[in-house]
Protein backbone atom coordinates (compact mmCIF):
# COMPACT_ATOMS: atom_id res chain seq x y z
CA UNK A 1 0.00 0.00 0.00
CA UNK A 2 0.91 3.42 -0.72
CA UNK A 3 0.64 6.36 1.38
CA UNK A 4 -0.05 9.71 -0.17
CA UNK A 5 -0.40 13.09 2.38
CA UNK A 6 -1.15 16.11 0.73
CA UNK A 7 0.17 18.72 2.26
CA UNK A 8 -1.20 22.76 2.26
CA UNK A 9 0.56 25.82 3.63
CA UNK A 10 -0.12 28.98 2.58
CA UNK A 11 3.42 29.42 1.94
CA UNK A 12 6.76 27.53 1.35
CA UNK A 13 8.41 28.03 4.61
CA UNK A 14 5.33 26.00 6.42
CA UNK A 15 6.08 23.27 4.06
CA UNK A 16 9.55 22.71 4.29
CA UNK A 17 9.35 22.99 8.12
CA UNK A 18 6.54 20.35 7.84
CA UNK A 19 8.52 18.08 5.71
CA UNK A 20 12.06 17.69 8.38
CA UNK A 21 9.69 16.82 10.34
CA UNK A 22 7.66 14.01 8.68
CA UNK A 23 8.83 10.29 7.73
CA UNK A 24 8.49 9.87 4.12
CA UNK A 25 10.75 7.68 0.90
CA UNK A 26 9.56 10.57 -1.36
CA UNK A 27 8.64 14.45 -2.01
CA UNK A 28 6.68 15.98 -5.03
CA UNK A 29 6.72 19.64 -4.65
CA UNK A 30 5.44 22.14 -7.45
CA UNK A 31 7.79 24.83 -5.81
CA UNK A 32 11.20 22.17 -6.20
CA UNK A 33 10.26 21.96 -9.08
CA UNK A 34 10.07 25.42 -10.39
CA UNK A 35 13.26 26.07 -8.67
CA UNK A 36 14.93 22.94 -10.52
CA UNK A 37 14.37 24.35 -13.81
CA UNK A 38 15.04 28.06 -13.10
CA UNK A 39 18.55 27.02 -12.03
CA UNK A 40 19.19 24.65 -14.73
CA UNK A 41 18.06 27.23 -17.21
CA UNK A 42 20.62 29.54 -19.11
CA UNK A 43 18.49 32.48 -18.43
CA UNK A 44 17.65 31.59 -15.22
CA UNK A 45 13.94 32.00 -16.14
CA UNK A 46 10.71 30.66 -14.64
CA UNK A 47 9.36 27.91 -16.94
CA UNK A 48 5.73 27.86 -18.47
CA UNK A 49 3.07 26.25 -16.87
CA UNK A 50 3.20 22.88 -19.32
CA UNK A 51 7.07 22.38 -18.82
CA UNK A 52 6.54 22.30 -15.09
CA UNK A 53 3.17 20.32 -14.86
CA UNK A 54 5.18 17.24 -17.37
CA UNK A 55 7.66 17.35 -14.95
CA UNK A 56 4.90 17.01 -12.10
CA UNK A 57 3.50 14.19 -14.11
CA UNK A 58 6.60 11.82 -14.50
CA UNK A 59 7.95 13.11 -10.89
CA UNK A 60 3.83 11.35 -10.09
CA UNK A 61 4.32 8.48 -12.42
CA UNK A 62 7.94 7.73 -11.45
CA UNK A 63 6.96 7.80 -7.36
CA UNK A 64 4.07 5.73 -7.74
CA UNK A 65 5.28 3.10 -9.58
CA UNK A 66 8.65 2.76 -7.88
CA UNK A 67 8.37 0.01 -5.38
CA UNK A 68 10.84 1.32 -2.61
CA UNK A 69 8.84 4.15 -2.43
CA UNK A 70 5.66 3.80 -0.02
CA UNK A 71 5.45 7.11 1.94
CA UNK A 72 5.03 10.20 -0.38
CA UNK A 73 4.15 13.67 0.72
CA UNK A 74 2.52 15.71 -1.94
CA UNK A 75 2.99 19.76 -1.50
CA UNK A 76 -0.54 21.38 -2.76
CA UNK A 77 -0.28 25.16 -4.52
CA UNK A 78 -3.97 25.39 -3.76
CA UNK A 79 -6.77 23.26 -2.18
CA UNK A 80 -8.54 23.04 -5.45
CA UNK A 81 -10.64 20.08 -5.65
CA UNK A 82 -10.97 19.47 -9.51
CA UNK A 83 -6.69 19.83 -9.25
CA UNK A 84 -6.60 17.05 -6.39
CA UNK A 85 -9.09 14.99 -8.39
CA UNK A 86 -6.81 14.91 -11.35
CA UNK A 87 -3.37 14.03 -9.34
CA UNK A 88 -5.27 11.80 -7.55
CA UNK A 89 -6.69 9.92 -10.90
CA UNK A 90 -2.84 9.98 -12.13
CA UNK A 91 -1.77 8.02 -9.54
CA UNK A 92 -4.45 5.46 -9.35
CA UNK A 93 -3.52 4.93 -13.23
CA UNK A 94 0.30 5.25 -12.50
CA UNK A 95 -0.48 2.12 -9.16
CA UNK A 96 -0.84 -1.14 -8.86
CA UNK A 97 -1.26 -1.15 -5.20
CA UNK A 98 -4.35 0.37 -2.70
CA UNK A 99 -3.79 4.08 -2.22
CA UNK A 100 -4.47 5.56 1.21
CA UNK A 101 -5.28 9.35 0.87
CA UNK A 102 -4.55 11.75 3.75
CA UNK A 103 -4.83 15.81 3.52
CA UNK A 104 -2.84 18.09 5.87
CA UNK A 105 -3.89 21.63 6.34
CA UNK A 106 -1.00 23.98 7.69
CA UNK A 107 -2.95 26.38 9.75
CA UNK A 108 -1.42 30.13 10.01
CA UNK A 109 -1.15 31.00 13.71
CA UNK A 110 -2.58 34.62 12.49
CA UNK A 111 -4.83 33.72 10.41
CA UNK A 112 -8.51 32.15 11.06
CA UNK A 113 -8.48 28.57 10.21
CA UNK A 114 -11.18 27.54 7.11
CA UNK A 115 -12.14 23.95 7.80
CA UNK A 116 -13.17 22.10 4.77
CA UNK A 117 -14.15 18.99 5.56
CA UNK A 118 -18.12 19.64 4.15
CA UNK A 119 -16.95 20.93 0.75
CA UNK A 120 -17.79 18.68 -1.54
CA UNK A 121 -15.16 16.40 -3.51
CA UNK A 122 -12.78 16.49 -0.40
CA UNK A 123 -14.06 12.63 0.50
CA UNK A 124 -11.99 11.22 -1.24
CA UNK A 125 -9.29 11.30 1.77
CA UNK A 126 -8.89 8.68 4.33
CA UNK A 127 -8.30 11.54 6.90
CA UNK A 128 -8.12 15.54 6.86
CA UNK A 129 -5.99 16.89 9.39
CA UNK A 130 -5.23 20.50 10.48
CA UNK A 131 -1.86 21.31 12.13
CA UNK A 132 0.05 24.16 13.49
CA UNK A 133 4.09 24.89 13.08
Amino acid sequence: MKEVNFIYSRNKLDFKKFSKMAEYDDIISYHDIITKLVKNDNDNDRPSEWVVNSYLRRKIIKSMTDSAINKIIYALKELDIETIESIVNLMKESCINNIELKLTIIQHKKLKPSPITEDKGFEIFNEIEYINI
